[in-house]
């Protein structure tokens, strides 16, 4: 019964997860034009920088090089890293543009659950071809993805281990399909600092 409670609990945690993420995105955009790139603070004692759109990444590059923002992303890695992202653009691009830039994926060990549901184990011994069966082990960096298209990605820089997080909304099957044949695109990312040591 415990069991059973914890995956409900777990259940209802990634959908407000979800949620938030899907919102903040969303309100992300109407605060950058309001009040501009500012860090949030977190729990874990770091910052968030969010981008979700060229015109925020761009305003804020044009304020870092007159010197007007000294609160952009917290790295060199992810000031290199930004003018390759651009919202609405496809995941597979998004995810070539990380990698390549030395980004690399932050596996979630629980996200077959958070894909399939609690049932994951039963329910793909049965069906091992579904793709929400198949896509924690060939998208290593996927967190969660619901069943109304919105997908979390989590990715951390080896060097100084900032950690880059991206929302997307799309058909996930789509992971690795760039150009205008995808059906999957990036809504929204946040570049968040360590924790201080």
């Amino acid at each position: 019964m415990s069991n059973t409670l914890g995956q409900i609990g777990k259940a209802v945690l990634l959908i407000l997860t979800l949620t938030a993420v899907s919102c903040q995105s969303k309100q992300s955009e109407v605060a950058t034009a309001t009040a501009g790139d500012v860090p949030i603070p977190t729990q874990a004692g770091g910052s968030v920088q969010e981008y979700g759109d060229a015109g925020s990444a761009m305003d804020s590059k044009e304020h870092e090089q007159n010197g007007e923002n000294p609160t952009g992303p917290a790295s060199a890695a992810a000031k290199a890293l930004l003018p390759s992202l651009k919202k609405g653009m496809t995941y597979a691009d998004f995810r070539k543009a990380v990698v390549d830039a030395g980004w690399e994926p932050v596996v979630n060990p629980e996200c077959r659950a958070n894909v399939v549901g609690g049932d994951h184990e039963s329910f793909c011994s049965g069906d091992s071809n579904d793709i929400g069966c198949r896509i924690c082990d060939v998208l290593p960096e996927l967190d969660a993805s619901s069943g109304d298209g919105y997908s979390l990605v989590r990715f951390r820089h080896p060097k100084d281990g900032e950690l880059l997080e991206a929302t997307g909304y799309g058909m996930i099957e789509d992971w690795n399909v760039g150009g205008e044949e995808s059906r999957l695109q990036v809504t929204g990312w946040e570049f968040q600092a360590p924790p201080p040591k």
